[in-house]
């Protein structure tokens, strides 16, 4: 497993600990539990190699980090409250941690989502759950993640 891999497994499963926590001290703990359950299975298919548990967590990074930088600048309050700029400076920093430990070379590699005939990362998912892949550049097809998932009734 890649370093940056695990940089965003320990971030996760940190972050999944303090939801669990504001869980258990809120007065309506139902959305840090839910969020709490979502990272946790996020935790569980990053860390077996599931191409469609990167690529949704790269969304979730994404909508994270512009989520950060729309809350920030327009009517955001003075510097003085530091409570909604550790919030900002919080959620953004998650978003880029996930965007930047799930690209590159490396990681795409543990995922098995490039080409091992002809070396190239441009790849296109062949079935909904994505467990078959299709390479651009020669047009072969691979099966990806667990052989003992069998999807096929969404291709």
């Amino acid at each position: 497993m890649p370093g940056r891999v695990r940089v965003v497994l320990v971030l996760l499963a940190l972050y999944a600990l303090f939801l669990l926590f504001t869980a258990t001290s809120a007065p309506a703990p139902r959305q840090s539990f839910a969020l709490a359950g979502l990272t946790i299975v996020f935790i569980v298919f990053l860390a077996r190699g599931h191409p469609l548990a990167r690529q949704w967590a790269q969304y979730v990074g994404l909508l994270l980090l512009l989520g950060a930088i729309v809350f920030a600048f327009p009517g955001a309050p003075a510097w003085p409250d530091t409570v909604f700029w550790m919030a900002v400076l919080f959620t953004g920093g998650i978003g880029a941690v996930l965007l930047w430990g799930l690209s590159g070379p490396d990681a795409r590699m543990f995922f098995d989502i490039y080409c091992r005939h002809c070396r190239s990362f441009k790849i296109r998912p062949k079935g909904l759950l994505f467990n078959r892949v299709r390479c651009r550049g020669c047009g072969r097809i691979w099966r990806v993640h667990d052989p003992r998932i069998d999807a096929e009734v969404f291709d």
